[in-house]
């Protein structure tokens, strides 16, 4: 994903773009109704964050004492040479970047990822049962451990990230603790690309119109961004080599508040302000099948073994269990969890 500087859309001008479902009573909702009723469309849980210390705490200033000022930090900033918007990328710093984020349009720490920061990730609970039925959490290996898969962005106002869908059809959460964000959201099931070609699947919005090219030079550039009037153009059949009938969302997502993304769904984020938030990729019952669906195009050794590993409830209490974890942390148990793991590009 890349960060970039780019004019603020205001979705709201065109009727056709939908308002995502917000939900402000959803603390009674069970993993069952969850599924059953709102996994399959983007929903917007108003104040779930909001309990969440990270809410109460998160601040430049906090950040930069919980993982030291000297901590090095990969930031992006988009930069105009030549007529051409590049991105310029560097390691920082933490408390470098806490002091330009608030004037420094576009500057953007994006997919952070703490790892040797237990103490943010302490921060971000409690997560309810529908959102927290993390089927590769059940894996006692490093590389999935949990906090690999929740990374934190801290971004400036006027930065975002382009148009994209997550890997190997994962669901996704995305909490704002910070600030607001501002998504636009559609299905990119209907594409005929497989769901490991996503830059083929960007690609394709780019080459019909809906999207602008992304003016910037990363190994990101084949993304851009959908626009308003793309839209518009596409609603009245002026654009060909795109799916029918597919259906646009928008969403102001503000602190505290928390965005559920399901599987395969093009989304692009623009932060109206300074923000911070935090995401979570995973499997569970609503993308099980689509996450097998996805590890057959790559491997099908993968998806045998990983379906032996997380596809009953008993197997994954099983290994949740401490001898289990012990197991699968040396010689071969390991070496079976890391073949089961290896190509998922989570």
């Amino acid at each position: 994903m890349v960060a970039a500087s780019v004019d603020i859309p205001d979705y709201s001008r065109l009727e056709q773009i939908r308002p995502v479902t917000r939900l402000r009573d959803w603390s009674r909702l069970t993993p069952e109704e969850f599924a059953a009723t709102y996994a399959e469309r983007p929903v917007v849980f108003e104040g779930l964050a909001k309990e969440w210390p990270a809410y109460r705490t998160w601040s430049r200033q906090f950040m930069v004492e919980a993982v030291g000022a000297d901590t090095l930090v990969e930031v992006r900033r988009p930069l105009a040479l030549g007529g051409h918007e590049q991105q310029w990328a560097a390691e920082i710093p933490i408390g470098v970047f806490a002091r330009e984020v608030e004037t420094t349009p576009g500057l953007y720490l994006a997919e952070w990822h703490a790892h040797a920061h237990p103490r943010l990730y302490r921060d971000i609970h409690p997560v309810p049962d529908f959102l927290n039925d993390d089927w590769l959490g059940a894996i006692p290996h490093e590389a999935f451990a949990t906090p690999r898969r929740t990374p934190i962005y801290w971004g400036a106002g006027g930065s975002a990230t382009d148009c994209h869908f997550d890997n190997s059809n994962t669901v996704t959460w995305n909490a704002c603790v910070m600030g607001t964000k501002r998504w636009l959201l559609f299905s990119g099931r209907p594409f005929p690309e497989p769901t490991w070609e996503r830059k083929r699947a960007a690609q394709r919005l780019v080459r019909s119109g809906l999207a602008t090219p992304a003016n910037h030079t990363t190994k990101f550039s084949w993304s851009g961004f959908v626009t308003v009037d793309g839209i518009q153009r596409y609603l009245t059949g002026a654009l060909r080599d795109l799916p029918e009938n597919l259906q646009f969302y928008w969403a102001d997502v503000a602190a505290g508040d928390l965005i559920y993304v399901p599987w395969r769904w093009f989304h692009q984020v623009h932060n109206l302000t300074e923000s911070i938030a935090v995401s979570r990729y995973y499997v569970a019952r609503e993308n099980y099948s689509a996450y097998l669906a996805h590890l057959r195009e790559v491997s099908r050794a993968t998806t045998l073994l990983t379906r032996a590993l997380i596809g009953s409830p008993r197997m994954r209490r099983l290994l949740g269990s401490a001898g289990a974890r012990r197991v699968c942390a040396q010689g071969v148990g390991k070496a079976l969890c890391s073949l089961a793991l290896r190509r998922a590009q989570v």
